[in-house]
């Protein structure tokens, strides 16, 4: 199984229990502009947007912790668990760094009130990237 079809397969597991068909269908570059135009991601209001951002960024360090064989470091639901067992081989010492900054540069766009479409268009694209690392 290449890379990329791992993350496919990942994120359809992670679009059937969070997001429903339609961001399924739209998962991992399939159609990012479908993903992000018609549906905006679903997230009204930007402390919702923000508060999102600062999950994604707890998530990574979470599966990055994860990824270096350390689970007693590990705090997460059970459901972010499964998620996470599937998901943590993607974040790497490669592509940790990126990742966190990338999260933090959209919440500090959210603050600053710019257009919430761009914002997570652009982090898409670059997570996207990032991951492929």
């Amino acid at each position: 199984m290449t890379k990329t079809s791992r993350i496919s397969t990942v994120c359809d597991d992670y679009a059937s229990s969070l997001a429903g068909r339609k961001q399924k269908r739209s998962c991992f570059a399939e159609n990012i502009t479908q993903m992000v135009g018609r549906y905006g991601f679903g997230i009204d209001g930007r402390e919702r947007q923000k508060n999102f951002l600062i999950y994604a960024q707890r998530m990574t360090r979470e599966n990055f912790i994860r990824n270096m064989q350390q689970p007693e470091l590990n705090y997460l639901t059970s459901t972010e668990a499964d998620f996470s067992h599937k998901f943590s081989p993607f974040i790497n010492e490669r592509n940790v760094e990126d990742l966190m900054a990338e999260f933090a540069l959209a919440e500090r766009q959210i603050e600053q009130n710019v257009n919430a479409k761009m914002i997570f268009f652009d982090l898409v694209l670059k997570v996207i990237m990032l991951l492929k690392r």
